[in-house]
């Protein structure tokens, strides 16, 4: 899978053993190989040292946050913008948007990105590029409120995309960032600067993006298995899948196998 030219896509739910199968086997091929690992990590899973701070691009910040707001994505871009303009740290940007809260003309964008930018006060950090250490790099977004979690982990995947090289990035509920974090451009960064994506999710894509990945499929529960197995044209034993069981689809063929 790692050796492939495509990126993966390891899919199962809750327990199915999607963690365990990185574990197990993605991230000792990839040391064996001499791939960095860098894991976002949302349920706190892995056991590595976690990253000190929440790196936050400078530069991306506005747009990301914007993407992130439907009702007032425009506003709220404007807000950050202003706010960046007079600021040097983190810190400085929250206390700008609190500053333009009083102002009319940015109250409503200033309100909404200090409402998701806010959590990560004391955790945030301003910067242009991350600087990796060690062979693996884990941010433990556990114990961070949903919406800053999937902001924080599209913050790592935009700047990621602009300078990571030899990687194996493990990017979980990609889902949930992935179309507003620069996820397509981290991908076609690691074909050519050997970086492998490993996006992981409970279930597959209801579109047909999964033909440009390795598929790896865990069990699927019941109401999903003959969704799936209609929709995709998928082997017959993915209806008999279990928990540490899955399949694999790579270079026009299917495999089965067990972690058991």
């Amino acid at each position: 899978m790692l050796k492939s030219k495509r990126h993966a896509f390891l899919c199962g739910i809750t327990g199915a053993g999607k963690t365990s199968f990185v574990k197990k086997f993605v991230i000792p091929v990839a040391l064996k190989i001499g791939l960095r690992i860098i894991v976002i990590d949302f349920y706190g899973e892995y056991e590595y040292e976690a990253y000190p701070v929440i790196p936050i691009p400078r530069n991306r910040l506005p747009s990301i946050v914007a993407r992130t707001i439907d009702t007032t994505g425009t506003f709220t871009y404007l807000a950050l913008y202003e706010a960046l303009r007079r600021s040097t740290s983190f810190r400085e940007v929250l206390d700008e948007l609190r500053k333009l809260m009083l102002q009319y003309e940015y109250r409503l964008g200033a309100a909404a990105a200090l409402s998701r930018l806010l959590p990560l006060e004391g955790r945030g950090e301003l910067t242009e590029k991350i600087e990796l250490y060690g062979d693996v790099v884990r941010w433990d977004l556990s114990d961070v409120d949903e919406y800053a979690r999937n902001l924080t982990a599209a913050f790592i995947v935009s700047l990621l995309s602009e300078s990571v090289t030899d990687a194996v990035v493990v990017a979980e509920e990609s889902q949930k960032y992935w179309r507003f974090s620069d996820g397509a451009t981290l991908e076609a960064r690691g074909r050519k600067k050997r970086v492998k994506v490993i996006r992981v999710e409970h279930s597959l894509p209801v579109d047909n993006t999964i033909i440009n990945y390795v598929v790896v499929i865990g069990n699927q529960g019941i109401l999903n298995e003959e969704l799936f197995y209609r929709r995709y044209s998928l082997p017959k034993q993915i209806k008999k899948l279990r928990d540490m069981e899955f399949l694999l689809f790579c270079n026009g063929e299917w495999y089965r196998f067990s972690l058991g």
